[in-house]
């Protein structure tokens, strides 16, 4: 998914005739994500006059923060979500053109239902392991027990082994940095053998148009 910035919109929203299940929710409230705003994790909101500000960006002593509005900013910035409904899933998606810091124009791009069968199946069992865990837990073996077995297999598998593992592969790591280092040194007019080789597995495209 990679980094994005918050959005919320107090302007209204471009909706389409059928909402479905969506019809009469409040948007001013939803937190869309965009990529379109430099990706810094901030928080935006574009006001119900147009205006676009940045908040909670700059924090002061007192751990607040202070709203700055965008008078510079003109682009376009795409802001989506997807929003859980109880019969689909809804991928919505708005597009908003800024002129020196007011919104110009706001459209919507995209208002795509998708089935949310595999979703509720996954969430469903989700909720019956943790319930499980739950009663488990509440029982003589759950509490006496399992909290000194889980430690032990924790304290085995993921220092000892996984901790060996990764000494091992940084040791191996080192050595392989020593032996390409070595080769060069021993080999100072270059292995033209070794260069027809690794060209022949990873061939470099030339400019053809060169003579």
């Amino acid at each position: 998914m990679g980094m994005f910035d918050d959005i919320r919109c107090e302007y209204p929203l471009p909706l389409p005739e059928d909402q479905g299940e969506l019809a009469g929710r409040d948007w001013s409230k939803q937190r869309f994500q965009t990529k379109d705003l430099g990706r810094g994790m901030g928080a935006y909101c574009i006001r119900e006059d147009g205006t676009l500000w940045l908040v909670g960006a700059r924090w002061l002593q007192d751990d607040s923060f202070q709203e700055t509005i965008q008078k510079d900013f003109s682009d376009t910035v795409e802001f989506y979500d997807t929003v859980y409904g109880q019969n689909n899933d809804y991928m919505v998606e708005w597009k908003a053109t800024f002129v020196q810091g007011k919104l110009n124009e706001l459209c919507l791009s995209g208002w795509q239902l998708e089935d949310n069968t595999k979703r509720l199946r996954q969430k469903a069992e989700r909720e019956a392991n943790q319930q499980r865990t739950e009663r488990f837990l509440k029982t003589w073996v759950g509490r006496f027990i399992y909290p000194a077995y889980a430690w032990i297999v924790g304290i085995i598998l993921s220092q000892f082994m996984a901790g060996g593992f990764y000494r091992i592969s940084q040791a191996f790591g080192r050595m392989r940095t020593f032996a390409w280092k070595l080769e060069g040194r021993l080999t100072p007019h270059g292995n033209p053998i070794g260069a027809r080789r690794r060209r022949k597995f990873f061939p470099v495209e030339t400019n053809k148009s060169e003579p």
